[in-house]
């Protein structure tokens, strides 16, 4: 046993000790996520113009979704309190994900975590030099719609494992293809029903900001019961 896992195996065992441990975890991820929004301020719209420009050349077809588009379509720019990137691929063949693995790599972003659910990646979690954390979602056309799928991890849920996560599908409606738009950081991709898309994921009311928005919960989300995803460090 390690000796970090023998001292939370220690202070799990003192009175109150789940609490305290429980309070070390949050304080921990308050003070990353503070630390990655301050690297987000500073170097995210960099970030966009160095994913544009090298994905542009790949012959992946992507755009900009979840938090960033919301941000570019709502205000113009990336959300203020944002701490990572969020962008799609069109996953059309086996090789997409291995497209997508080099050109990161050749503007010098490392591939951290994956996702698959049902032996099928879904989710690539790429790292910039600085700091930048950009999630990449496939993307895939299913009964005639675009969805792509996302998870979490549910307190009335008992994991096989921790690699094991809750997953949903959200689905988008038809897609329409992609366009460029002009914003405050430069030129973006994003879906050409830019708006209906971002109904699905965040519903009707989207343009009104909600700090309280919790993930998964737009109207084309959906929990796949009985399923997980599974996560892996690369």
């Amino acid at each position: 046993m390690s000796a970090k896992r023998a001292i939370k195996a220690f202070i799990s065992k003192l009175p109150f000790g789940e609490k305290v441990l429980s309070k070390l975890v949050a304080d921990r991820q308050k003070r990353e996520i503070e630390k990655r929004i301050a690297v987000m301020k500073e170097k995210g719209n960099l970030s966009v113009k160095e994913i544009e420009t090298a994905l542009s050349d790949s012959g992946i077809t992507y755009f900009a979704t979840c938090g960033t588009l919301l941000g570019l379509i709502r205000e113009n720019r990336l959300l203020s309190n944002d701490y990572d990137m969020d962008y799609a691929i069109l996953v059309e063949s086996t090789d997409s994900w291995k497209k997508l693995e080099k050109t990161m790599q050749g503007i010098g972003y490392e591939l951290i975590r994956h996702f698959s659910l049902g032996g099928r990646v879904t989710e690539h979690t790429y790292r910039s030099k600085d700091g930048i954390e950009i999630d990449f979602f496939g993307h895939f056309i299913e009964d005639g719609e675009l969805c792509f799928y996302s998870y979490d991890k549910l307190p009335e849920v008992k994991y096989p494992s921790e690699k094991h996560w809750s997953a949903y599908i959200l689905r988008n409606g038809a897609y329409a293809g992609v366009k460029r738009i002009e914003t405050q950081i430069g030129t973006v991709t994003v879906p050409v029903n830019a708006e209906e898309y971002l109904t699905y994921n965040y519903n009707d009311d989207w343009r009104i900001p909600d700090p309280n928005f919790k993930a998964n919960t737009g109207k084309g989300c959906s929990l796949l019961e009985g399923r997980y995803g599974m996560i892996e460090t690369d």
